[in-house]
């Protein structure tokens, strides 16, 4: 994401769009390490780690919920959970877990919810996974 090439050019350019705000980073012989500066720009906006875990290249643990800590961190903009594939569903009073179109269930406990995400997740061959 954030990586493209133009057709007069043999250099991969790299650029970052978040909250509406576009950031060129720059051009690089190699698409990879265009990739790899978008993701640094990404883990230095600040922004939430749901969001920026959307928009990452390559994930490091770093980027993940830490078991402990998972609590103290901000709930994106508009979402009602932290976590990728979660929601607050009003009606019931729980969070509701969702792999693309499929309910995974609702939980009491956030982290549960989440946890029931990651697991539909990883279920998912590698090519066929989707950002959700």
């Amino acid at each position: 994401m954030g990586v493209y090439r133009t057709l007069t050019s043999t250099k991969w350019r790299a650029e970052l769009e978040i909250y509406n705000v576009k950031q060129f980073l720059g051009s690089f012989d190699d698409e990879e390490e265009a990739a790899r500066a978008v993701d640094a720009a990404i883990r230095s906006t600040g922004a939430e780690k749901a969001l920026q875990l959307r928009m990452l290249n390559f994930c490091t643990d770093a980027d993940y919920f830490e078991e402990d800590s998972w609590e103290e961190e901000a709930v994106p903009r508009g979402a009602s959970s932290r976590f990728m594939g979660v929601t607050y569903h009003q009606p019931s009073g729980q969070f509701l877990a969702r792999f693309g179109r499929r309910h995974l269930g609702l939980y009491d406990e956030e982290d549960d919810a989440a946890r029931a995400f990651d697991k539909a997740h990883r279920s998912v061959p590698l090519g066929f996974r989707f950002r959700s």
